[in-house]
């Protein structure tokens, strides 16, 4: 049996104080780091009242080459903390 690999693409989901999933995307991973995205709005993060985005990123190969959790202040829209972790096994926060 073939397994297929997700390739080029960033996974990311975004959830409210509940878990309640009230974002989620799937993008290629160029758009990922080029484009605008609805967390990068305070207002945005707040009209949605998104408090944690998730992602996974798999580069052409379809090798996970980033994962990464977010918290964001769903009454301000502000990113409150973090952390990534990448394919070499360290962690930024």
């Amino acid at each position: 049996m073939k397994y297929l690999k997700i390739k080029n693409k960033a996974i990311i989901i975004g959830y409210d104080k509940k878990e309640t999933v009230v974002y989620s995307a799937i993008i290629s991973v160029n758009k990922y780091y080029d484009g605008d995205h609805i967390w990068d709005n305070d207002d945005a993060v707040i009209r949605i009242q998104m408090a944690r985005l998730t992602g996974l990123l798999f580069d052409d190969d379809g090798k996970m080459i980033q994962s990464f959790e977010s918290m964001f202040d769903p009454k301000t829209g502000s990113h409150i903390g973090g952390q990534a972790r990448h394919e070499d096994g360290t962690v930024t926060h």
